[in-house]
């Protein structure tokens, strides 16, 4: 069983969260915050999101994950909390922590 069966997320919204985790990180390492397609990809499948290059370059330039700077051909740059622009509609670092841990909490649940 997947965690999106017990809390029902879109794809999008999971990798929305995905893509904050790594804006908080870099963040907190005080780093550029890229990491390769590959690696990033890997990581959505292990989610259970299975998701090409070209559906992810589309979502990254229509804007629908708002944590992404930019994208290339071998690496995915994210928006750092000083370079991000104020906007309501990303998902903050708290939320998506908090996202997470519910569905941690969750699948623990489950289990028992």
């Amino acid at each position: 069983m997947n965690i999106r069966d017990i809390i029902r997320e879109t794809d999008g919204e999971e990798l929305a969260a995905l893509a904050q985790f790594f804006v908080g990180r870099a963040d907190d390492e005080n780093a550029a915050g890229e990491i390769s397609v590959d690696a990033f990809m890997q990581m959505a499948s292990k989610m259970g999101i299975n998701i090409d290059r070209d559906t992810l370059q589309q979502a990254v330039q229509s804007g629908q994950f708002g944590g992404i700077a930019d994208m290339n051909d071998d690496k995915i740059t994210f928006k750092s909390k000083k370079a991000a622009e104020v906007n309501p509609q990303n998902m903050s670092i708290d939320h998506a922590k908090m996202t997470m841990k519910q569905a941690a909490k969750r699948a623990a649940n489950k289990r028992k």
